[in-house]
């Protein structure tokens, strides 16, 4: 949701009567849940959120934009969310953004804009995205039966 806000402002000189229109700049509302998910980032756009997702694609753009991709959720070009890490932010990561985050489950956290249609979050900094650990798939979660005596 974008915030507008007008001030009216009545200006008398000289008999004249003028009415003059101030806008202030529009403001992204900040509402942060616990987290969304990838497919749930397009209803919160203009919203600065968390992002939570398994990385499915990851794109470093070699053209002139040099831009980092890491698509949420689906593939590429079906994904409903993507975190863009511009050229300016790749060097203050220690590994490739693409690299590091590929099949990770992250959660990314910013301001969440519509871009050609998709939901994305532009990070400029490593400590926008948190790798989540995945549970331990190989612990024994059965409960342990009572020995008798």
């Amino acid at each position: 949701m974008i915030l507008h806000k007008f001030r009216l402002v009545l200006v008398c000189a000289a008999g004249v009567a003028a009415v003059a229109v101030i806008s202030r700049p529009a403001r992204a509302a900040v509402k942060v849940n616990t987290s969304l998910t990838a497919d749930e980032a397009r209803d919160h756009a203009q919203e600065t959120n968390t992002v939570c997702g398994v990385v499915t694609t990851t794109k470093f753009l070699t053209s002139k934009s040099k831009l980092t991709f890491l698509d949420l959720g689906r593939p590429f070009p079906n994904q409903p969310f993507a975190a863009v890490i511009p050229v300016a932010a790749r060097s203050k990561f220690k590994r490739p953004p693409e690299e590091l985050f590929k099949g990770k489950t992250i959660c990314v956290t910013g301001l969440i804009i519509i871009n050609r249609d998709k939901p994305q979050i532009v990070v400029d900094d490593p400590s926008q995205i948190q790798i989540q650990e995945a549970p331990a798939s190989n612990v024994d979660q059965t409960p342990a039966t009572p020995a008798t005596p």
